[in-house]
């Protein structure tokens, strides 16, 4: 496994998306929102493609826009995306951006951590084909917090590598603590492509600072 750079965590994350209600049409377009992989935009800019598994492995979901980023954007970025299906559906199909931010994550890091994890309230952990996507909340007065995956020290060759979540703030602001979300998408795929691994154990700090373990049997 290669080390990865740190990558500093959006936070407060909003999609505001304005859109007429009028009488004649009360009913808003359905928005759906994924953490999928920018694959590419073709070379006119014209047309956009991204892929998603829902959950363990499901069957990859392709979904194409005739959209471009205003930035350049690497092909392999996990991006938690809001669209509007075409079709009306969630399967593979044409869709219409409304919005996307790049999600913290990367590899699973190898180096030590430097200090303990602060806490984090979990809404939800789970594995979409080689990443695991984690959806939390932490409370704090800065602007932004780091979010990353370790492996802890000699477990990582063995047939249940353990896995360390640890989420640092950024220097305390002088405002009243919030609550923020948290998202983050890692690539597992050196530790979950391997025959003799058997299972990931997920490790994370809770509110009541207290570890607690979640397991990802394949």
């Amino acid at each position: 496994m290669t080390k990865v750079a740190r990558v500093v965590a959006v936070i407060a994350v909003g999609f505001f998306i304005a859109g007429c209600a009028g009488s004649e049409n009360p009913e808003p377009e359905p928005i759906v929102y994924n953490f999928v992989t920018y694959e590419s935009t073709a070379a006119d800019g014209a047309e956009s493609v991204f892929t998603y598994q829902v959950n363990g492995d499901s069957p990859l979901v392709t979904l194409t826009a005739n959209w471009r980023p205003a930035e350049p954007i690497s092909t392999g970025t996990r991006l938690l995306l809001s669209y509007i299906p075409e079709s009306g559906t969630t399967e593979s199909g044409r869709v219409s951006v409304q919005g996307y931010i790049v999600l913290p994550g990367g590899e699973v890091r190898v180096d030590e951590p430097e200090g303990e994890s602060e806490p984090m309230r979990l809404n939800s952990m789970w594995r979409s084909g080689s990443y695991l996507n984690l959806d939390g909340a932490v409370s704090f007065s800065g602007p932004a917090s780091e979010i990353s995956l370790y492996a802890e020290s000699g477990s990582e060759s063995s047939a249940e590598p353990r896995l360390n979540v640890i989420v640092r703030k950024s220097d305390e602001g002088s405002g009243m603590a919030a609550e923020r979300r948290l998202y983050a998408s890692w690539d597992i795929s050196s530790l979950w492509s391997r025959d003799d691994v058997e299972a990931l154990i997920v490790a994370y700090t809770n509110t009541e600072n207290e570890t607690s373990i979640m397991r990802f049997i394949k």
